[in-house]
């Protein structure tokens, strides 16, 4: 009688394991389908948008490439670092949500940082005015690689990619290239743009200090004087000389900011991209200046 129970307790448990793992595989494959059909939806209606936003106004011609990487001393192809580091870094997290593990929610999340970027120099390369870039494929695949090795090393990001902006006096000398608005400035305007890399020092240090859980160092690039891509045309036409800029920063850490509302959390963790502004240091031109408040 003693076997029988135990028997028909272990077949009971069976059962109730695997009626839980067939609700989670059901779970996971609904959910999968939603993150996959929203991030698609996403991207075609960007696409759209930069079809005849950004693309709109040049002619088409023959496939073919164009090596840019000397234009906008380098800004742009930290754009497309940072680009692909946030679509990996938002996608993973999607498909950790709909429960698949760490790392193949990090190859998932990696791997649509670099793919949904890729259509794009393909819009390039049949543009008049642009021409697909090696270099931004490359930027697009070490921003998304950026993101994997981390997850892959640490299973968390401690080093992240962050973004600032704040419009420059520039735009307005060419605004069919730099943008009419500042939502196209935003864009466009490779002057006011500033892209960060933010050191986790709680996670990096093994979280020996609590206080470090709030401050990151954050180091920043960014170039000023650009109204033409390349150096010697833009000093040619304009009279302005280009620079690099440099800068070191505070940068408040809200990642760890933790709240029981799963809204608030999503849009701490969307928000987590964007540098906070704060005091800033600045090397340019042979000058050290400080900011007291840089975006």
């Amino acid at each position: 009688m003693k076997k029988l129970v135990i028997i028909w307790f272990l077949l009971l448990m069976t059962g109730n394991s695997m009626a839980q793992v067939d609700s989670l595989a059901k779970e996971r494959k609904a959910r999968t389908g939603l993150v996959l059909a929203t991030t698609g939806g996403v991207y075609l209606g960007t696409m759209a948008i930069l079809a005849s936003y950004w693309y709109g106004p040049n002619s088409t011609s023959d496939f073919h490439f164009h090596n840019d990487n000397s234009q906008w001393q380098q800004v742009d192809k930290l754009g497309h670092f940072y680009s692909a580091f946030q679509i990996g870094r938002l996608s993973a997290a999607m498909f950790r949500w709909a429960h698949h593990d760490q790392k193949k929610a990090a190859f998932y999340g990696a791997l649509t940082g670099f793919a949904l970027l890729l259509p794009i120099e393909i819009l390039d390369g049949y543009s008049d005015t642009y021409g697909a870039s090696t270099g931004d494929l490359l930027a697009n695949f070490l921003g998304a690689g950026f993101f994997l090795g981390q997850e892959l090393l640490w299973k968390e990001t401690r080093i992240k990619v962050k973004f600032s902006y704040s419009p420059s006096e520039f735009a307005s000398k060419r605004p069919e290239v730099l943008g009419s608005g500042w939502s196209e400035q935003l864009v466009k305007d490779y002057n006011g743009q500033t892209y960060w890399l933010s050191f986790d020092s709680y996670l990096l240090t093994g979280k020996q200090h609590g206080w470090m859980k709030w401050i990151n160092p954050a180091f920043g690039y960014g170039a000023d004087g650009m109204i033409y891509a390349r150096e010697p045309e833009n000093e040619e036409i304009t009279g302005y000389k280009s620079y690099r800029q440099f800068y070191f920063s505070l940068d408040p850490n809200i990642a760890h900011i933790k709240s029981k509302s799963k809204l608030i959390n999503t849009l701490i963790f969307i928000a987590d991209g964007i540098k906070i502004p704060s005091p800033t240091l600045e090397w340019s031109n042979g000058q050290l200046s400080f900011h007291p408040l840089f975006f």
